[in-house]
């Protein structure tokens, strides 16, 4: 009798100890974030073309989140990619990347989720400096994956970061961008 308890104690563990695991998600090689921002030239845009991350303890029924606690981006300063290398440059200088070499959002709280819409707030790391944030957007389940799409504007005067000139301060970049995202998370 003793050993069927034993038996049974050590299944149960087993069994609970798979069903409580939190379900892991990655950042995809799918997702799209672009910074947009303007000068006293033109309008611009870059890409950043390396973000990682990860997502645990998501909950999820149907095509929707019902739960999530702990996400974590980052965005590699140097693969921010405007098409222009005196742009790029001025770029990473201006955002500090051999100090800061990484952009990086961990969420601290959610707001509220409601059907779609995520509403959450977290510390936003930029040049080094961190922040903050409320950050609002959509989220979808397909399967394995979620994405979670929405835009943020930033001062980046806020982050201590000085926007670049060029043409000895004839062209100087305005220091408010905007960060458009589709985060693509897989199991």
């Amino acid at each position: 009798m003793n050993k069927k308890i034993q038996t049974f104690f050590v299944l149960a563990t087993l069994f609970l100890s798979g069903s409580i695991q939190a379900q892991q998600y990655k950042v995809d090689k799918t997702t799209d974030v672009k910074i947009n921002g303007g000068s006293t030239m033109h309008d611009w845009e870059s890409d950043v073309e390396e973000v990682t991350g990860s997502a645990t303890n998501i909950t999820t029924e149907g095509n929707m989140i019902k739960e999530i606690t702990s996400l974590n981006i980052q965005f590699v300063v140097k693969s921010i990619e405007s098409g222009k290398g005196k742009m790029n440059s001025l770029t990473y200088e201006a955002l500090k990347e051999e100090s800061s070499p990484k952009i990086t959002f961990n969420l601290t709280k959610v707001n509220s989720i409601s059907g779609s819409n995520l509403d959450v707030q977290g510390d936003l790391t930029i040049a080094g400096k961190t922040k903050s944030v409320n950050l609002e957007g959509k989220a979808s389940v397909a399967g394995n994956t979620i994405t979670i799409t929405g835009e943020e504007g930033i001062d980046m005067t806020q982050y201590g970061v000085d926007p670049p000139t060029a043409m000895l301060g004839t062209i100087k970049v305005e220091p408010n961008v905007t960060i458009k995202y589709s985060l693509v998370l897989k199991k």
